[in-house]
């Protein structure tokens, strides 16, 4: 019996459907490194994250007003406290800075509870421009029964002398009270006016310097409290 071998199948046609067919497919060793992209992506990302979160929530000691604090005073270590706040707080003074702040003068009216940037303090007490300093001496009866303070507005008036007859005149219609004292020296507490020599030091428009010194050497002048809101003419910034 003869047995006839099975006849080799001739190669199909390049672009046949069976040729289409056979073409090889996508290699699946790229399935790994994609896999190994995608989780070094998700892990960056994640880290980055973790990064903003921990460096958002760190925080740092920082100076804060105690209580008010009026313009061209002192600033003494009882106004100063410390608040520990979140961020960079760059435009804020630190808490390690405390003792340089102690003794510089306040540019403004400051606040309790505003947080201290370095344009609130200077080191020198420098007056405003068009304005001048002017120490009064007062006796009792020329100034308020409970005194003035540092910050206080005033009016100062130029009263009749004792014994003569005629109106008050008004010199100033308000002024900043800037020192207390014999020399004009801060005191950060409200002061009695109970002797004789007592010297308010209060800022006032330069051409008005004259007539108020004037009047303070003769014993002439008089200061009259003024609402905390009222604006001098000439203050500080």
């Amino acid at each position: 019996m003869t047995v006839t071998p099975p006849r080799a199948r001739p190669a199909a046609p390049t672009g046949s459907p069976v040729a289409a067919q056979r073409l090889p497919g996508p290699r699946s060793d790229r399935r790994p490194a994609l896999a190994a992209l995608a989780l070094l992506l998700v892990l960056g990302g994640g880290l980055v994250s973790g990064l903003v979160v921990y460096r958002s929530g760190q925080r740092a000691d920082f100076l804060v007003l105690a209580r008010d604090v009026a313009p061209g005073r002192r600033i003494t270590d009882d106004d100063l406290g410390t608040a520990r706040i979140a961020g960079t707080g760059a435009r804020a003074v630190p808490a390690s800075r405390r003792s340089s702040v102690v003794g510089e003068y306040a540019t403004a009216a400051l606040y309790a509870g505003t947080l201290l940037t370095p344009q609130m303090v200077a080191p020198t007490q420098a007056v405003p421009d068009g304005g001048a300093v002017v120490g009064i001496a007062l006796d009792t009866s020329e100034a308020p029964a409970g005194g003035v303070g540092l910050g206080d507005v005033v009016r100062i008036l130029q009263v009749p002398a004792r014994g003569s007859t005629g109106t008050p005149t008004q010199l100033v219609a308000a002024a900043r009270v800037v020192g207390l004292g014999q020399n004009g020296a801060d005191d950060a507490a409200r002061a009695g006016l109970a002797s004789t020599g007592t010297v308010v030091s209060v800022l006032v428009p330069a051409d008005a310097a004259a007539p108020v010194a004037a009047a303070s050497v003769q014993r002439l002048a008089a200061l009259v409290l003024l609402p905390a809101a009222t604006k001098p003419a000439v203050d500080w910034r």
